[in-house]
């Protein structure tokens, strides 16, 4: 994909479910065409989403993992002491791999030379810790900037480092991408941020569009997670997104009338593939406009639970963990808001004791099919807001349920 100065990418055949009468310029589509093969534009920086971040390890140079990777030249700076290198390994194509159900995943897509990777090095100089980064990507430190290490400065771009690196566009074509990326020490732990994001504006009938996707992993260069975001239709412009809004591969995105499924990602130029769903409204998804999926489950008092026995108007599924114990109060102050017409089921990993409410412990092996539709990863504090219909009508941070749940409230509950 991409450079820091804004490569933009060529734009792949259109892919169109009938014979149009007039062929249409690059970024201009029909709603007749099932299928939107769009390119991108990559950024500096986050944009409107939320970049987070990893760990990031240094190790000796001679530790085992070090010189099983490291075994080609590189050239390190002289006045260094107590040397560590740390490094990032470059997939060309993970999106071919990540997620598939066999045991074992097929690392076919990935780079078999071991020199494409990113380097990175620590070291003490007149006795201040620094790193420095091989931004050019040429196994050699001793052109790079040495910087000073210190604590993870989460809002500004300027200190965003650009790296250069050779990738795979999918055809065996090489062409070279830059990602920004920075690190730094966060609550005694070294993190690591990749953080950039793409768009690509585009048309439906003459109707204009802006799409942003991101890499919800935010530690690597490969787009492990890709999330998708409308961030513009016509003259509205979005200035904030909100967890409803992002949407992970599989999903669908609303343009206009029609919904359109976020099919594919290609790491190795940028480009988006959106097909249109004319059964989404049949589907079942954790998304807004979704119907709910289908759950049973074990709670912590030995109730068996469906989505059939619900009988309130609206069922609010939130996780929290104890990976941040404030959320286990922020459960707590649902529950004690004492919501008329709401059944609140409060999901945790390993919980042990009922906090109240309909609990339920999703490493129960019982409860293997709850954890993967409603909360798949180990902390979580997603809320999903279900409907009488079954249809999910808002999703949110737990955190945020005051803001999100007074539009289905009586304003008495927040009086106080």
């Amino acid at each position: 994909m991409k450079n820091q100065h804004l490569l933009f990418l060529a734009i792949l055949p259109l892919l169109t479910s009938c014979q149009l009468e007039e062929p249409l310029s690059p970024g201009e589509f029909s709603s007749l065409q099932d299928t939107l093969v769009l390119s991108t534009m990559k950024h500096r920086g986050p944009g409107l989403f939320m970049i987070g971040a990893g760990s990031f390890r240094f190790r000796d140079t001679t530790h085992e993992f070090a010189k099983e990777w490291l075994t080609y030249p590189i050239q390190y700076p002289d006045g260094m002491d107590s040397l560590k290198v740390g490094f990032r390994v470059i997939a060309f194509d993970p999106f071919r791999f990540w997620g598939e159900p066999e045991p074992e995943p097929d690392t076919s897509g990935l780079s078999k030379d071991k020199s494409n990777t990113i380097l990175a090095l620590s070291g003490i100089r007149g006795g201040e810790e620094i790193y420095i980064f091989d931004q050019n990507h040429n196994q050699d430190f001793r052109d790079d900037a040495v910087r000073t290490m210190g604590t993870m400065d989460w809002k500004p771009t300027e200190d965003l480092i650009p790296c250069y690196y050779t990738i795979e566009k999918g055809n065996g074509e090489m062409l070279q991408d830059t990602s920004w990326f920075r690190i730094g020490e966060f609550n005694g732990r070294l993190l690591s941020q990749s953080n950039q994001h793409v768009t690509s504006t585009f048309s439906i009938d003459d109707y204009e569009y802006q799409i942003g996707v991101y890499d919800y992993n935010s530690s690597s260069f490969d787009w492990v997670r890709p999330q998708i975001s409308v961030l513009s239709e016509g003259k509205l412009k979005r200035d904030t997104l909100l967890l409803r809004d992002y949407l992970d591969l599989g999903e669908h995105l609303k343009l206009g009338e029609y919904y359109y499924k976020f099919a594919d990602f290609y790491s190795g130029d940028g480009t988006v593939v959106l097909v249109r769903d004319p059964d989404f409204d049949k589907k079942e998804a954790v998304q807004i406009d979704a119907l709910a999926p289908d759950f049973e489950f074990v709670s912590l008092n030995g109730d068996t639970l469906n989505k059939d026995g619900v009988k309130e108007d609206f069922l609010l599924i939130t996780n929290f963990s104890g990976c941040t114990p404030r959320s286990y109060d922020v459960y707590q102050d649902i529950l004690d808001a004492d919501l008329k017409n709401f059944f609140v089921v409060g999901l945790e990993s390993g919980l042990s004791v009922d906090l109240g409410g309909v609990t339920l412990d999703v490493e129960n092996p019982f409860n293997e099919d709850m954890y993967e539709k409603y909360r798949s990863w180990y902390s979580s504090y997603d809320s999903y807001l279900i409907d009488k219909d079954g249809r999910i009508v808002d999703k949110f941070a737990i955190f945020d349920w005051e803001d999100h749940l007074k539009d289905f409230l009586d304003p008495e509950v927040f009086k106080n």
